[in-house]
């Protein structure tokens, strides 16, 4: 709405703004972005040129990448969706933080460790389909975060499966699959007799692609933030008062 892309979307840089009155645990709590230092017009020229911002585990995977092409408010979108990931995996408060189960965090751990190149290849894999980012991210998400769980699957479905530009794979040789094994399959099964390999052109990056339906994105963005707001507006309607009255359910 303010034409501006943020560019630096991070846990550091959102503020929790905490309701007053005598209400106030009946309201949600506001979020307020900040540090607008890498932030620009959502018309200024920011093709990629090498040039890369951003806090490294929340980069988009063109942003890590370096990729030619303008960068869009899909790049901060995504951003968004990294960090929702990252806060349901790690907590929103020390309590949860030390609460955590390493054994699930460990590949989301990869989103800070290493070259951009590399986690950029990493969250190629984990977005490529629903299955991946199940197993790979959503099961590492805390029991107690279950309407940040289903924001992050909604968000993840408008950006990496709206129909005409799925997935996230890139048909080259250095990006190794979760199921490379299921692709080689594919593979031989598309390969003629003989044994020679078949010629087909290499499927264009999604990525790309999806920059075409940018406008249709952002309306199913906006569909699953409301859906999230107004499933945290009923959450804390149910949520026990100082008094003790309600019922809440889990979040």
């Amino acid at each position: 709405k303010c034409g501006l892309l943020h560019r630096d979307i991070s846990v550091n840089n959102i503020l929790v703004i905490p309701n007053d009155g005598d209400d106030s645990l009946r309201r949600p709590v506001k979020g307020l972005l900040i540090d607008y230092d890498h932030a620009i017009s959502v018309d200024q020229d920011s093709t990629g040129n090498g040039t890369r911002s951003g806090t490294l585990p929340y980069m988009s995977i063109h942003n890590l990448e370096g990729a030619p092409g303008k960068r869009s408010v899909l790049d901060d979108w995504e951003s968004l969706l990294y960090l929702i990931c990252w806060l349901g995996t790690f907590g929103i408060n020390s309590e949860d933080r030390d609460n955590i189960n390493k054994k699930k965090t460990a590949e989301i751990e990869k989103w800070r460790h290493g070259t951009m190149k590399s986690i950029a290849h990493c969250k190629r894999n984990q977005m490529d389909n629903i299955v991946n980012f199940t197993r790979l991210i959503l099961a590492g998400f805390q029991e107690k975060y279950k309407l940040l769980k289903l924001l992050a699957t909604n968000i993840y479905m408008a950006l990496f499966q709206h129909d005409g530009c799925e997935g996230a794979y890139l048909d080259t040789e250095d990006i190794a699959a979760p199921y490379s094994y299921a692709l080689a399959v594919a593979d031989m099964l598309n390969e003629p007799q003989g044994g020679q390999s078949s010629s087909k052109q290499p499927k264009p990056d999604p990525l790309a692609v999806r920059k075409e339906y940018e406008k249709e994105i952002v309306d199913e963005f906006l569909k699953a933030i409301r859906a999230a707001t107004e499933a945290a507006e009923d959450y804390c309607m149910l949520r026990p008062t100082a008094q003790g009255s309600g019922t809440a359910p889990n979040q």
